[in-house]
């Protein structure tokens, strides 16, 4: 499990990290001894890095590796940290914390879309359509469409906008889907460009259908 903590409330962080401590440590001085890393991106290596994300619990059910300042990543830890979340390995929680991250960027984008990401202090902010997309990468169509109405409310973004940001992490998504997925995606985007294009559908009509299609669609 990989939890995003972005934000400068450090005390909410903390209430959170010790949650999750609490939970899966149990309280113990050899879990917490043994099962426990802090790491700060400025002076961490991939080696390090590759390590702790290998090493497998000695005491509690699980590890629990934090990694702090994760604007200070370096490409090479940042390819850890993907091989790491494609790999499917179960046997640690773990936890990047820092104020900002650039959400355009590739490495983040990927990040986000699969991890639990907290929101809390300078980092929040209103709905955009990057919460957006991350939602419908994670096949959370309640979530996606709840902020998909707040961006129409709030800011009365144009849909066809919407539209060719979910194109573009659709396709930066590709690595996680079978390739029939993927390609009935690009179908579907497709559709509900042409829908609101030719107005065959309400925009924000067209927009919801996706939605729910393409959350289905990576649920599959």
């Amino acid at each position: 499990m990989i939890y995003v903590f972005l934000g400068d409330k450090v005390e909410l962080k903390d209430e959170k990290l010790s949650q999750i401590k609490k939970s899966v440590l149990k309280d113990s001085v050899e879990a917490e001894n043994f099962d426990y890393e802090v790491f700060y991106a400025d002076d961490l290596s991939a080696d390090d890095l590759k390590k702790s994300l290998i090493t497998l619990p000695a005491v509690a059910s699980h590890r629990v590796i934090v990694i702090k300042n994760i604007k200070k990543l370096n490409k090479a830890s940042q390819e850890v940290l993907l091989a790491f979340e494609g790999s499917g390995a179960d046997h640690a929680y773990l936890i990047l914390d820092g104020d900002t991250v650039s959400e355009k960027d590739a490495f983040w984008s990927k990040i986000l879309s699969s991890a639990e990401v907290l929101r809390l202090g300078l980092s929040e902010k209103s709905n955009n359509v990057f919460d957006m997309t991350h939602a419908i990468l994670a096949n959370n169509s309640v979530k996606a469409l709840q902020i998909m109405e707040a961006i129409l409310s709030e800011k009365g973004q144009d849909p066809l906008k919407m539209m060719g940001a979910v194109l573009w992490a659709w396709k930066n998504g590709r690595a996680k889907l079978k390739m029939e997925q993927y390609k009935k995606g690009l179908q579907y985007i497709q559709e509900a460009d042409l829908n609101i294009k030719r107005s065959r559908l309400v925009p924000e009509h067209a927009m919801e259908l996706l939605i729910v299609k393409l959350c289905c669609l990576g649920a599959c």
